[in-house]
């Protein structure tokens, strides 16, 4: 009874990505550095500012439609993830549906 307890207790405290999967990003969406970018750029994009899009598009935000992630933490509006690409990664914010 008492290794059942300390099985219990072990994985309640045990850390989990349950409900965590690795999918394929949604076409059309971008990733940015920062949540911070992530922000201005959905701002740019509602008061369609072509050039503020364009100033932070390659520099601090990228369209990462198509390409491999792993979530690291879920979000109701924005979420960050891991993208994969040319064998390498990187951590960036994206909008959550980009990921549904």
């Amino acid at each position: 009874m008492r290794q059942l307890a300390l099985a219990a207790a072990l994985l309640l405290a045990t850390p989990t990505t349950a409900g965590a999967t690795s999918g394929t990003v949604n076409s059309g969406y971008a990733g940015c550095l920062t949540e911070a970018a992530l922000d201005e750029l959905q701002t740019a994009s509602a008061n369609k500012d072509k050039r503020q899009r364009a100033a932070l598009l390659n520099k601090v935000c990228f369209a990462i439609g198509g390409k491999k992630y792993w979530p690291i933490k879920f979000g109701y509006m924005t979420s960050l993830i891991r993208v994969y690409a040319g064998g390498s990664s990187v951590k960036l914010w994206t909008v959550t549906e980009a990921i549904r």
